[in-house]
């Protein structure tokens, strides 16, 4: 079915992004005078996996949520009720007993959440709270007091501003533009408005955080909203399906170009990811693009997502190749990122990033973009092994996934492919079935990174479609 190209919806009245339990719980915790506090403590309740966490994929991802959720509950057992006292028992049951004591993905401000949770929790408590290892227990004290010698809090901070705000109160007005999240997050928005003054201080920013409960009636989304970062993948996919209008297409993307990038989201600074993908879909419309904003972000032999950035990402740099190959621009830069892509493959051929859980993604951007305008014999070999690892990764049935397999994965295991001119008829007619079944309003799990896992809906629906028409091509 062929999705009308000027919209970014694919299923109607769906909300763009799932529901955070780690934003959610905070809005508990922080926020009780917030309307729809009884709903957001149902889905806390109803969302708890049986082994007492929350955030699931065999504990790999629990220690935020379930960290975020305990302390949330045990401060609502009064407005909860039994339920709420007993999921919080059992939740701090799990941390204590079953968590793996394993190294933490890289989510955003994982090492900056887990010791602000556990001291709140502690405080609750009044007794020790489980930690995993690897975790300073001051480093958000230390960060926050830092901050409290600036004029501002710096912008990279403002997305996980909850972490240090018991600690350093705002030093003025909100730094979001009007009418938006600070930070594009519910949390942050609410420890500032708890830090400032309360609720009657900040009524602007009070309806801000009625209208992101809106789409799931009481639970929120991170980031919120996705307006430009939806935009720009969904179109990307459709750039993959050949189903973009061009003229309103770019208009659509110069509308997000600004002198120092795109903003992927409202109260976001803007990003090489978002830029680097808006200046390549201008390229690949036939449009002269000046690529030289991308370099504000330029950090040695890659490109920071942002200034500042602690961890560089492989997909934005990725997209960065694309940018510039599509435009034809700076062989020397292109040379540099496909030498650092190559470095940061993994010996099995696939790559990881910090804004997927999925390996499956990483090697979705990766392998085509040092196919298309990789540089040197290298980047060949890292495409071959590519190639390589993903046929080797197809499981039985056709699918591919980490975990379990999932039409997500699948997906772009096959775009992979397809886009490094090297899908063959028998793998596109195996995972065919695979895609189709997962369209329609099926809620795909979530799998990109925020605080915690979260799946942007109409992103992944685009990017199944554009495979499910690269599968049927290949399959004649």
């Amino acid at each position: 079915m062929r999705t009308a190209v000027g919209s970014v919806v694919s299923v109607p009245c769906q909300p763009s992004i799932s529901p955070s339990v780690y934003e959610t719980a905070r809005l508990v915790a922080l926020a009780p005078w917030l309307a729809g506090d009884a709903a957001r403590i149902d889905f806390l309740l109803a969302t708890q996996e049986p082994d007492g966490s929350w955030g699931g994929y065999r504990g790999t991802y629990a220690w935020v949520p379930t960290l975020s959720a305990v302390d949330a509950l045990f401060s609502a057992a009064a407005r909860g009720g039994p339920a709420a006292r007993r999921a919080a028992q059992a939740g701090l049951l799990y941390l204590t007993t079953v968590a793996p004591d394993t190294t933490l993905p890289d989510t955003v401000g994982v090492e900056l959440l887990i010791p602000a949770l556990q001291e709140s929790l502690r405080s609750q408590l009044n007794s020790a709270v489980p930690s995993p290892s690897g975790v300073d227990p001051h480093l958000h004290r230390k960060i926050a007091l830092r901050v409290c010698s600036l004029t501002a809090i710096p912008a990279k901070l403002l997305h996980s501003y909850e972490a240090i705000a018991a600690h350093c109160p705002p030093p003025g007005a909100p730094p979001a533009d009007s009418g938006c999240l600070v930070g594009s997050s519910p949390a942050a928005t609410a420890a500032w408005i708890v830090a400032s003054g309360g609720p009657d201080c900040h009524p602007g920013l009070v309806r801000q955080l009625e209208t992101a409960t809106a789409d799931h009636r009481g639970p929120v989304s991170c980031p919120t909203p996705i307006t430009n970062f939806e935009l720009l993948w969904v179109r990307y996919a459709q750039e993959i399906e050949g189903h973009l209008d061009r003229e309103r297409t770019a208009a659509e993307l110069t509308a997000t170009l600004t002198p120092r990038g795109v903003h992927g989201a409202p109260g976001l600074s803007p990003d090489v990811d978002d830029t680097a993908v808006a200046l390549y879909l201008l390229s690949r419309l036939g449009y002269q693009v000046d690529t030289q904003v991308l370099h504000r972000f330029a950090d040695g032999g890659h490109y920071a997502c942002y200034p500042g950035e602690d961890t560089p990402s492989t997909s934005a740099n990725a997209h960065v190749l694309e940018a510039l190959g599509s435009a034809r621009d700076s062989f020397h830069t292109r040379a540099k990122i496909s030498e650092w892509l190559t470095a940061c493959q993994h010996p099995e051929g696939s790559w990881s990033d910090k804004w997927h859980a999925s390996p499956y993604y990483a090697v979705y951007c990766c392998a085509p973009a040092l196919h298309r305008y990789g540089t040197g014999a290298a980047a060949h070999t890292a495409v071959h092994r590519a190639l390589t690892w993903l046929r080797a990764t197809q499981r039985p049935d056709g699918s591919w996934g980490g975990w379990t397999s999932t039409a997500e994965e699948t997906a772009y295991a096959l775009l992979a492919l397809a886009r490094c001119d090297a899908l063959q008829p028998r793998e596109a007619a195996r995972a065919l079935p695979h895609l189709t079944s997962h369209g329609g309003s099926h809620s795909p799990s979530p799998l990109w990174h925020d605080k915690d896992l979260y799946c942007p809906v109409r992103v992944v629906h685009a990017t199944i479609r554009a495979a499910r028409r690269a599968a049927v091509g290949a399959d004649g």
